[in-house]
């Protein structure tokens, strides 16, 4: 699977070279010249998102701050802005790293490569909810008691859609009560 980068800067000769470097590394680029523009192509959900901060209209730290809510992939500041203030205002803004132009394409690009890592990393860990010696594993299906790995591996259980469902209503709702009112045909409650 390609990852989508959204690239926003308003230098066009930028865009062009991070546009075709990237894509001849099996990206696929969003580009756009402006912080405006920029917001209006979230709408392609990038993966992650190269940010200038000197831009015409909305500035890219404006930009950051404004999406930061809604948006939830990696936000790498792309700048000249070279003092440490700068550098924690676009931090501070809910950027997730910055990095100084000029800057050298092989680490931007081991930089974009380790933050798609974390990235899929932090999304294996939020299919697993941990409950005392409980663990739910969405993505494996699985149950399992006694959460020393090591010793005991044999306690696996595994389960159906409907129970899964279940499951994840049981950890999302926890300390709440529901009448037969809010339940479906399959006793999945509803909310």
């Amino acid at each position: 699977m390609a990852y989508r980068i959204l690239i926003i800067d308003d230098d066009a000769a930028l865009l062009k070279m991070l546009q075709k470097y990237f894509e001849m590394q099996k990206y696929e680029i969003i580009t756009a010249e402006n912080g405006a523009e920029g917001m209006e192509k979230l709408k392609f959900q990038p993966d992650i998102i190269l940010l200038d901060i000197n831009m015409p209209r909305i500035d890219g730290i404006e930009v950051c701050r404004r999406i930061r809510d809604k948006v939830t992939c990696p936000v790498i500041f792309l700048t000249a802005r070279v003092e440490e203030q700068d550098v924690v205002n676009g931090l501070s803004s809910g950027g997730d790293d910055y990095i100084l132009k000029p800057f050298r394409l092989k680490e931007l690009e081991a930089r974009i490569a380790a933050h798609m890592k974390r990235e899929g990393r932090q999304r294996e860990r939020t299919e697993c909810c941990f409950q005392g010696e409980l663990t739910v594993d969405y993505k494996a299906k699985t149950v399992q008691i006694n959460t020393d790995y090591a010793l005991n591996t044999a306690n696996n259980i595994l389960y159906n859609p409907i129970t899964k469902s279940r499951l994840e209503f049981t950890n999302k709702t926890r300390n709440k009560s529901f009448t037969k009112y809010h339940t479906t045909n399959n006793g999945i409650p509803t909310i």
